[in-house]
């Protein structure tokens, strides 16, 4: 049962007269498509889904949150014409927790900025997470780069992901352009998700990212939290030259331009 909003499980193409070209379901007990998807370049489609992870499975990755079940992020690549996938990256396979020195992936948080804190919690956050503790809301893929963003609203950060992968090395940390495997590349918007006290926090639960054409910018927007600043914000914000992502280093992007006004919420 998913007891939150987004899902979808279904891709369709239609035409305007109204005629389902092609279709497309990724739903099951385990897994399910939402939020948003992308045509690349190369005719294949991209999209983000959950995969539910069971008791078993946060007992063993040391997770210490009051949720029964988490509903993992993960990115998947298929051929429109064979159904198949070429391509998919799971943050499951890229987690880093100090909770349980017993269990998998357990290390110092902060000394790990490429790795997803599976037990960050946002002190600002309202309500249940209900297992959806990321909540990815929308992507965007970068063809000169060969990378995706990725916007992670509980987070309230953007991560960025290596394309260039291959379906093994995305499960790893190792292979690739930028030889991280499936590790981010970068990540912005919110130092505190990864215990990085370098850098200030911008995002406030954000939505889909957008590249700015002819340009290194990106466009994102910010919903905003009830209890600190009850207003939205659009920011242009400016990408750097190379993904160097450091511990203990502001990695945070410079604002070009941002707009938001008291009734934009």
């Amino acid at each position: 049962a998913y007891n939150f909003g987004g899902f979808g499980g279904r891709i369709a193409i239609i035409s305007p007269s109204n005629e389902i070209l092609w279709d497309y379901k990724y739903s099951d007990e385990i897994n399910l498509a939402h939020h948003d998807l992308e045509m690349l370049p190369n005719g294949n489609i991209l999209f983000i889904a959950w995969e539910k992870k069971l008791p078993t499975d946060l007992i063993l990755a040391g997770y210490n949150g009051d949720d029964e079940y988490i509903y993992a992020e993960k990115l998947i690549e298929i051929n429109p014409n064979t159904k198949e996938i070429e391509w998919e990256w799971n943050s499951w396979d890229h987690l880093i927790q100090d909770a349980d020195p017993n269990a998998k992936d357990f290390g110092v948080v902060s000394d790990k900025p490429e790795r997803i804190n599976l037990n960050y919690i946002d002190y600002l956050k309202e309500g249940s997470y209900n297992g959806d503790i990321f909540n990815a809301y929308g992507l965007e893929y970068d063809e000169k780069k060969d990378v995706i963003y990725l916007s992670v609203n509980f987070f309230s950060e953007v991560w960025v992901i290596d394309h260039s992968t291959t379906i093994i090395e995305a499960q790893s940390s190792t292979g690739g352009n930028f030889n991280r495997g499936g590790d981010l590349i970068y990540r912005f918007g919110n130092p505190a998700a990864y215990n990085n006290v370098e850098g200030e926090r911008i995002l406030f639960h954000n939505h889909h990212p957008n590249l700015v054409p002819d340009s290194n910018n990106i466009l994102i927007f910010a919903n905003g939290i009830p209890l600190l600043d009850p207003h939205s914000v659009v920011y242009e914000l400016e990408l750097p030259d190379s993904f160097e992502l450091k511990p203990e280093r502001n990695n945070e992007l410079n604002v070009i331009w941002k707009f938001s006004d008291p009734d934009l919420f």
